[in-house]
């Protein structure tokens, strides 16, 4: 009976996530209902064609700047930071900020279903640099090659889009953030050259690739974040893609005007984000690490294995949470990046069997048995899901190698024969 219910439960942790398509798409969420949508409200802005005198003479005179700055210390400042300055004649220039968001008591919640509420701010820009180098982030000022009646519509736009009711959106990692908002709107004010001109040109990498190079000071974190991504993100993007990042922002606005930045503050401490990172070189020592950790478990000193299990039950405890945070992201959110991605299947809730049984055992050998027999089921299962991937390269292409390459050799490890006479 006993042997019936473990099966059941096991059977029932490898289908699970085989069922977490995230059919519904989001479509059926009714969250999006007063939010501001970039694109759909620059296609119905009423855009000036002309301008008076004084106009002309005014916005002659003011400046428009694409700021950005570098990456910070906190996850979500990783990727860095891009905001419109408007510079007038006289009085404070004024920054004009997507990236508005904050800690109330429903921020958790709404993240954990993909409700990522951001807002635009305008304030005074002075402040806000002084902000960005009290962090030690590195901070570049464009200037943009703008006509008057360009700076009209843009200061136009910027205004009625600051209004409470219009300042609200729905955040996406990729697609709609701090970064896509200027760029979509720039586009708005080139007719769609600037678009036009972005996607003629390749970048050779995905979004992972930028993602992985963005994340590089916090390996664990950076691996982690990889296993939640789905092949959404796994295919070449061209330069317009690629503007999700401010400083892809800034180097593309300067490519297409033709100007330079002018760079208003150096960090001090913070490296650059790295050309080549490598980042398969980090996956393989982590791969060795975990591996040793589970050979300690065949050691013949009975102290060493029960390290060895005390650190393995952790170790799948945390990839157990990262499979479950995984699987309510693909049924429950509206977290797109994270939909048919075939991750689960490598690191799945069945870690947490493992957890247990490890806890159970602590040292005793005799007690391996059950521990080795899932282990041998998950890597032989794991071989398959492999070659299925190798084979059908085309179909499913989320980029889950580097789990491969630590899950395999770790329930390899697990599965490693017991010595026929337990010494204690």
């Amino acid at each position: 009976m006993k042997r019936t219910a473990l099966l059941t439960i096991l059977i029932a942790l490898l289908v699970i996530p085989l069922s977490s398509a995230s059919f519904s798409n989001g479509e059926n969420l009714d969250i999006r209902d007063g939010l501001f949508y970039s694109q759909e409200e620059l296609d119905g802005f009423e855009w000036e064609s002309g301008l008076s005198e004084d106009e002309e003479e005014f916005f002659g005179e003011t400046e428009v700047y694409l700021l950005t700055g570098g990456p910070g210390d906190q996850l979500w400042e990783y990727f860095g930071h891009a905001a419109f300055v408007i510079s007038p004649p006289s009085g404070e220039d004024i920054m004009f900020d997507y990236g508005i968001f904050s800690f109330d008591e429903k921020f958790y919640i709404n993240f954990a279903l993909g409700r990522l509420y951001y807002s635009m701010m305008a304030s005074y820009a002075k402040n806000r640099l002084m902000m960005l180098e009290a962090t030690d982030r590195d901070t570049y000022l464009l200037r943009l090659e703008l006509s008057s009646l360009q700076k009209r519509n843009l200061l136009a736009f910027l205004e009625y889009n600051s209004r409470e009711e219009n300042r609200t959106y729905l955040y996406d990692y990729y697609l709609d953030n701090c970064a896509t908002r200027p760029r979509d709107i720039y586009d708005a004010l080139t007719g769609g050259e600037f678009r036009e001109w972005a996607e003629s040109q390749n970048t050779g990498m995905t979004l992972r690739d930028y993602t992985i190079r963005y994340f590089s000071p916090n390996f664990i974190a950076d691996w982690t974040i990889g296993y939640l991504l789905g092949p959404s993100v796994d295919r070449e993007i061209t330069i317009w893609d690629a503007m999700f990042l401010p400083d892809v922002l800034r180097e593309a606005m300067e490519s297409y005007q033709g100007n330079e930045s002018e760079m208003v503050y150096r960090s001090v401490t913070r490296e650059p984000v790295p050309e080549n990172y490598h980042y398969m070189a980090r996956v393989l020592i982590l791969a060795l690490a975990v591996t040793l950790i589970a050979l300690l478990c065949h050691a013949k000193n009975r102290n060493i294995r029960r390290i060895g299990d005390a650190v393995l039950a952790l170790i799948y405890l945390f990839l157990g949470l990262m499979s479950l945070v995984l699987l309510f992201f693909q049924l429950f959110s509206i977290h797109r990046v994270t939909y048919w991605n075939t991750a689960i299947l490598v690191i799945s809730p069945v870690t947490f069997a493992f957890m247990v049984l490890h806890i159970m055992s602590l040292g005793k050998r005799e007690r391996r048995e059950r521990i080795r027999k899932l282990a041998s089921v998950m890597g032989l299962l794991t071989i398959a899901f492999l070659v299925l991937k190798l084979v059908l390269h085309t179909i499913l292409i989320t980029s889950t190698y580097p789990y491969y390459i630590v899950m395999l050799p770790l329930y390899l490890a697990e599965a490693w024969p017991i010595r026929a006479k337990a010494r204690k």
